[in-house]
């Protein structure tokens, strides 16, 4: 989809989404015009974990039943605004294509993203995003409250009451999310800590390829705060220092996934936050999911699109990093 961008699609990008005054004012217009009554029974769905865990293909399992609000590539560049871009943006173009990370996912204006992270970088100002790092960070209530105002004018937007988001980063504010945020559900996708640190070492690869080629695409991703690869690269870091610091090195990887689900095994809501263990979920989407959130009536009567598992063969190494990430898989798929 990026590539398919033109010059004045580009353009209309870089206004919209690095003018912060502008987001803004967009922002108030559309609070203003379609924000009259605030819709209060809805549940929303939070999709997060470390990026290559199958998130994406989990969010379309959601949003092909068609009962989920998500934001779409139609929303961009006006994710702050969608009710207001839908009111002028015709386009139709439902020609698939596929995802720039090569790996058979294919999308059109109609497919839903991880866009969400735009409205964050807004309200918060970017404090969180450091040279290197993305560091964990508290809510204020003002900040909780312009976060449901902006869920409620997605819902506006797609007229339905229930709201789904991919949003890797939001694993940097999962408490205060799952703290305060009523009739919520987090699920934290997994997947097995070789597969999953193998894929993101390829995407990062691959990508630094592809922004070296196009220098918009680094900028893209820059916009939507997308840092989990490419030459953009930065760590979630939450209280512990790396030790690892080789980009190439299969390690750096593993510990940024040991850290990361230990961060949150440790401190998740036990009353919101759900484990997902992406094989699992592949064997029998379905009935997994039903029986992993068998709390919410809402799931009953819906059918989920079926995961493939992607993963690989890896040998493994026996090294102490992995030995315990293995054993966390463990733990939290016996969650």
């Amino acid at each position: 989809m990026i590539g398919n961008y033109n010059f004045f699609e580009r353009f209309l990008h870089k206004i919209v989404l690095k003018n912060n005054i502008l987001s803004n004012f967009l922002f108030d217009i559309e609070k203003y015009l379609f924000l009259q009554k605030e819709h209060t029974n809805y549940l929303s769905i939070f999709i997060t974990g470390l990026a290559r865990s199958g998130s994406t293909s989990l969010l379309n399992s959601f949003y092909n039943t068609n009962k989920f609000a998500s934001l779409t590539y139609k929303d961009m560049p006006f994710i702050i605004a969608p009710n207001l871009w839908n009111k002028i943006n015709f386009r139709l173009n439902k020609k698939y294509s596929q995802r720039a990370h090569n790996d058979n996912i294919y999308i059109n204006y109609e497919s839903p993203e991880a866009f969400e992270e735009v409205f964050w970088k807004k309200i918060l100002k970017e404090k969180y995003i450091l040279k290197e790092n993305l560091i964990s960070h508290n809510l204020s209530e003002i900040e909780l409250n312009q976060f449901k105002y902006f869920i409620n004018l997605v819902l506006r937007c797609k007229n339905l009451n229930y709201y789904v988001s991919k949003n890797n980063n939001n694993i940097l504010r999962i408490k205060a999310l799952s703290n305060n945020l009523n009739n919520a559900l987090f699920i934290v996708l997994f997947r097995d800590p070789i597969n999953q640190s193998n894929s993101l070492l390829n995407q990062h690869l691959k990508f630094i390829d592809l922004q070296n080629k196009n220098n918009f695409i680094e900028d893209y991703m820059n916009m939507l705060g997308h840092y989990e690869f490419g030459n953009n690269h930065k760590r979630v870091k939450f209280k512990e220092n790396y030790i690892h610091n080789n980009f190439n090195n299969l390690d750096y990887w593993i510990e940024i996934w040991y850290k990361t689900y230990s961060h949150l095994f440790l401190n998740y809501n036990k009353k919101n936050v759900y484990f997902i263990c992406y094989e699992d979920l592949c064997k029998n989407t379905n009935i997994y999911l039903k029986r992993k959130l068998k709390d919410f009536d809402v799931f009953e009567n819906i059918t989920f699109t079926s995961m493939f598992n992607k993963n690989q063969f890896y040998k493994k190494t026996n090294g102490l990093l992995e030995k315990k990430s293995y054993e966390l898989y463990e733990k939290m798929k016996n969650i």
